[in-house]
């Protein structure tokens, strides 16, 4: 629903604060092309790095530096399950039933496992 609720904005001609980005990222081309005929901002700050205001730091604050590298971790459950799977010799398998057990990785994990929610913060 979140493309949807954000073209009905659009096509009000209201600004965009999105705090998700599934809609920014598989429908990126078309909300964006939307928004310049509309007139309209969108921001989506809130829905990177767990809100921390890492996109607006790159694109103010530093404005004009040539950035060589960015390192970080992009997915909590592939980091645990990659971190447990090299401390402790154990199967992906087991490090994953041991973050679902957590409540680190969704009973459904696929997005996170499969890269594609890395794939999206980038």
């Amino acid at each position: 629903p979140g493309k949807q609720y954000i073209k009905q904005a659009i096509e009000k001609h209201m600004d965009i604060v999105a705090i998700s980005k599934g809609a920014l990222v598989t429908n990126w081309r078309e909300i964006n092309e939307a928004a310049k005929i509309a007139n309209v901002r969108i921001r989506y700050s809130g829905a990177t790095a767990a809100a921390l205001p890492t996109l607006d730091i790159g694109q103010f604050s530093l404005a004009g530096c040539h950035i060589e590298k960015i390192e970080g971790i992009l997915n909590g459950t592939t980091n645990y399950i990659l971190s447990k799977m090299n401390e402790e010799d154990i199967t992906f398998e087991e490090a994953l039933k041991e973050a679902q057990s957590k409540g680190i990785a969704e009973t459904n994990p696929t997005l996170d496992v499969s890269g594609s929610d890395s794939a999206c913060k980038l």
